[in-house]
């Protein structure tokens, strides 16, 4: 299957406007220069600088004494007013985030420009110019705030009006599943690098609403909009969840990384406890690098990571199966024969005889119960391995203070096995959540910004993504009905797997879940430009 849903270009003339509308992933910070008596200033000289890149952007101040600075990344920032006749003034400590637009007004006092006014402190500056409504999580959140499995989508719960997914998909770790607003989970559009992000699969394929889920330690941060994002986003009734990786600077800076956990300082599963079952596996392995820096200083930069997981999870599963007599036949109260008049079978006994061949090996594949009773008689403990490789690799590079671009290449590779609850043939499989998962995704992104003057700006992307996700059922290749001699099912050789559902009355369903195996092959075009008069 070949899809294109976003094939698109928009090119916005935004004639008298004082903001850049389509900014995406990066921040704007406009503002109106006046002097000691209010009066504006024009022609004042506005120059603000990346601290870790040492990437300046300059503009002046029109007739009004209005600026605007767009296409900024998220960062530490210094930003230098300069008028002949003023006194230079400095400020640093500004931080910008992504998608933000900011207003910074400045008071020159009279002087020379030899003279410096300096005004420090790292602060987040108020966004005042739009009427959209979210939260910023930045990087120290994300890396200071604990997160299970280190998924940064958790944190998009410190947001109102945002509510985990349904336990159903928390419980086979489905992720980007995130309820804004009341809205369904796959109402919201993700974004990483100002480019779409979202997954087109269906029916929970790829384990996930996004192409790339990036690591924590590529991330640098993100932004949820829950209401009023401007019509850029406009696509979505849910929330908007722009992301952005990291892009090197003038340092080299690294890190490497492996989280683990295992049963060692586990307490016992309660049905395990109750049943008198061992613990269950757990052994959880999460490890990584990521590394960032100059290719040139102050103009051409790299980051990259790698993440991997290695993870086998024991689950509790209780199943209803016959009892070894009544796999013999011998049961505890009457049973009757079809063929005989309803009469009973004497000592409820059903004889060998009687079984009739296929329904023989069917039940012979139900496992032994090994607990008490009639009901949930059968305990075990199946584990659930995964294996997950990805990666991330970005570049940025500055023609000039006017004119920049950068490129990013992601990839996820990941494998899954959920065994059923039964083993063999019998499987009990009561979703299609088991069975095997390979999935393989690709993003890809290329941006330019481009000021052509200090009237006009212009920003380019494209994003391509693709995703190859094949599920099939435990027992994929087999062909049960053939082993047991269950005749005119299909039995074509790219849809076999186990054996169809069976419902025998007051047993667990028997047999493979009906939905798999599926092939799914979903891609993604994006490309978007925009022309801005500011």
């Amino acid at each position: 299957m070949r899809t294109y849903p976003f094939l698109s270009v928009a090119i916005l003339l935004l004639l008298g406007a004082t903001l850049v509308q389509a900014q995406q992933e990066t921040a704007t910070i406009t503002g109106e220069i006046k002097d000691a008596s209010g009066a504006t200033i024009p022609q004042a000289a506005i120059t603000i600088t990346n601290i870790e890149t040492g990437i300046s952007s300059k503009s002046v101040t029109g007739e009004q004494g209005l600026y605007t600075v767009p296409n900024l990344r998220p960062g530490l920032y210094t930003l230098t007013v300069e008028k002949a006749g003023f006194t230079k003034t400095v400020r640093s400590g500004l931080v910008l985030q992504v998608n933000q637009v900011v207003r910074l007004d400045f008071a020159l006092q009279a002087g020379s420009v030899n003279e410096v006014v300096e005004i420090s402190g790292n602060t987040s500056l108020l966004e005042t110019e739009t009427s959209s409504r979210g939260a910023v999580i930045d990087q120290k959140k994300i890396v200071d705030l604990p997160l299970n499995g280190r998924d940064y989508n958790q944190l998009a719960l410190l947001s109102p009006g945002v509510l985990a997914g349904t336990p159903r998909l928390a419980s086979i770790g489905f992720k980007g599943a995130l309820n804004v607003n009341g809205n369904r989970v796959f109402m919201n559009v993700f974004m990483l690098d100002g480019v779409d992000n979202v997954s087109y699969s269906n029916s929970f394929r790829g384990d996930n609403v996004q192409v790339v889920q990036p690591s924590i330690e590529a991330l640098q941060e993100f932004k949820i909009q829950t209401n009023a994002y401007s019509a850029e986003f406009g696509r979505s009734a849910g929330a908007v969840i722009n992301a952005t990786i990291k892009s090197g600077t003038n340092q080299v800076r690294g890190s490497v990384y492996e989280f683990l956990r295992n049963r060692s300082l586990d307490a016992n599963n309660f049905f395990s406890n109750l049943t008198g079952q061992q613990k269950p596996v757990r052994q959880r392995n999460q490890f990584g690098v990521a590394i960032g820096g100059p290719i040139i200083k102050n103009r051409t930069f790299f980051f990259g990571d790698y993440e991997g997981l290695r993870d086998r999870e024991g689950t509790v599963r209780f199943s209803t199966v016959p009892s070894i007599n009544e796999k013999k036949g011998i049961f505890s109260s009457a049973v009757v024969d079809p063929f005989n008049a309803r009469a009973p079978f004497p000592n409820n006994t059903i004889p060998s005889t009687r079984f009739d061949p296929v329904g023989a090996k069917i039940v012979a594949l139900f496992p032994d119960a090994n607990l008490s009773g009639t009901s949930n008689n059968y305990v075990a403990s199946p584990v659930t391995r995964t294996r997950q490789d990805q990666f991330d690799v970005r570049v940025d590079h500055n023609f000039s203070s006017a004119l920049n671009l950068f490129g990013r290449y992601s990839l996820v590779d990941s494998n899954l096995f959920r065994p059923a609850p039964m083993p063999g043939l019998a499987e009990g499989s009561f979703t299609d959540a088991f069975g095997s998962g390979d999935n393989r995704s690709h993003g890809l992104a290329v941006g330019v910004n481009w000021t052509i003057n200090t009237r006009m700006t212009s920003d380019f992307r494209f994003g391509h993504s693709r995703g190859d996700y094949f599920v099939s059922p435990p027992n994929f290749g087999k062909n049960g009905a053939e082993e047991v001699g269950l005749k005119n099912v299909p039995n074509a050789p790219d849809i076999i797997g186990g054996l169809p559902k069976l419902i025998i009355q007051s047993y667990s369903a028997f047999g493979r879940h009906t939905s798999t195996p599926q092939f799914q092959t979903p891609r993604a075009y994006d490309f978007k430009a925009s022309l801005s008069q500011l």
